[in-house]
């Protein structure tokens, strides 16, 4: 029977030349399925998967974490937000940026009034497969009353 083994240059089997007894643990039914006693698998040492696992817990649970958060807002102006007529003032297609099939990112500069009469002006993003707003036209505004700038434009929002 053959195996094969990877190994990083510094472990005890980097030493080995073809023809170099080893001792060899397998499979009973299948002793194809074979590897050094003592071999690390893919040749890494046990501890570098729990490294790479603690690194993606640090990083991935913070990016969950204020990621939900945002969505949790988003979902709060949805229901609790106030809604407002407001002005186009300004369309500005980022040509720059491909998002694929001919899609750019778009950015929707509209002014409104809140509900104490105050102008507001809020940027909205979107991209081009959902923009039907052009300048001077009339939109909706989503607000949230506390912060006003927190706002999204009803006729950017996907129905997907």
């Amino acid at each position: 029977r053959k195996g094969e083994i990877w190994v990083w240059e510094k472990t005890r089997f980097a030493h080995l030349d073809a023809g170099d007894m080893v001792d060899v643990v397998y499979h009973r039914k299948a002793p194809d399925v074979n590897k050094i006693f003592g071999a690390e698998p893919v040749g890494l040492p046990w501890w570098v998967p729990y490294l790479a696992l603690t690194v993606s817990l640090l990083i991935g649970v913070p990016l969950l974490f204020f990621g939900s958060r945002g969505v949790a807002r988003e979902i709060a102006l949805l229901e609790y937000g106030a809604l407002a007529e407001g002005r186009v003032v300004s369309v500005k297609i980022l040509h720059y940026v491909n998002l694929g099939w001919n899609n750019h990112p778009v950015r929707v500069m509209v002014s409104f009034k809140d509900e104490f009469g105050e102008e507001r002006s809020i940027t909205a993003k979107t991209t081009t497969r959902n923009l039907t707003l052009k300048e001077k036209d009339r939109c909706r505004v989503l607000y949230d009353r506390g912060e006003p700038q927190r706002a999204v434009v009803v006729e950017t929002l996907s129905t997907v």
